[in-house]
């Protein structure tokens, strides 16, 4: 049994982020502390990403992944993730583990590039996982 309200809060925290990206201007992030929120909202979107099907796997007690980039493989092996946007957010595994670990390794650009070419992949896992949740038989 998925617990429904915990996925909607993080799903929340992404839409939350996404929105925030979307309004952040290319020349804004020229400003250090604007700069240093926008690589925390994305932050902030792939740790969700990452609960959530970790969630899933461990309620619907599916294969124990091995790792961030195991989380998508064992969503998508189920047939939660189209093999489409398993494949377009495995890359975000790298970039993930680089804010977390490796901060100063973003660039500006490539938090730009994120922005205004790969926030609808985050947006389409949205809905994929209302889609699953809606399909489960639990009440919340």
């Amino acid at each position: 049994m998925v617990n429904k309200e915990e996925l909607y809060q993080r799903l929340d925290e992404i839409r939350e982020a996404i929105d925030f990206l979307r309004k952040v201007k290319s020349e804004e992030l020229e400003i250090k502390e604007r700069f240093l929120l926008a690589r925390y909202h994305l932050q902030i979107i792939l740790e969700a990403m990452f609960t959530i099907g970790n969630q899933i796997i461990v309620n619907s007690v599916l294969r124990k992944p091995t790792g961030y980039k195991d989380i998508l493989t064992v969503l998508c092996e189920n047939k939660i993730l189209d093999k489409d946007l398993h494949d377009r957010l495995i890359p975000f595994v790298d970039l993930r583990n680089r804010l977390v670990h490796s901060y100063w390794k973003i660039s500006k650009e490539e938090l730009v590039q994120i922005i205004k070419v790969h926030l609808v992949y985050f947006e389409r896992f949205i809905k994929v996982i209302l889609s699953y949740i809606g399909k489960e038989k639990d009440d919340v």
